[in-house]
């Protein structure tokens, strides 16, 4: 899962996608866009080596119980925001979500 820029319209996407596929001769035939509803969820910017994403979910699971919410299940996002390829991996970001829900 990746995030999305805002103002991307269903035909831009499909534009895109279908340059890529064409110009780059990746295949592109299983993206697709999809909206997601997380609701209630404690969200952290995680901008170190995915080995170390055990912590961040920690210090996210320790925030939840110092604010009276509890952790719905084992189920977690990760949005990354940068390719690993193409950046340092301590420089590396993700968006980790957490679904959590009121004591």
């Amino acid at each position: 899962m990746i995030g999305e820029p805002e103002g991307v319209t269903d035909s831009l996407f499909t534009e895109v996608r279908d340059e890529l596929a064409f110009k780059e001769g990746i295949p592109t035939l299983e993206v697709y866009r999809s909206s997601i509803e997380n609701g209630l969820c404690v969200t952290f910017l995680h901008t170190s080596p995915f080995i170390f994403e055990g912590k961040s979910f920690q210090m996210m699971e320790a925030f939840s119980k110092e604010h009276h919410f509890i952790c719905v299940g084992r189920s977690y996002r990760k949005i990354y925001l940068d390719h690993p390829k193409r950046k340092r991996k301590d420089k590396l970001k993700t968006i980790l979500r957490l679904p959590v829900q009121e004591l």
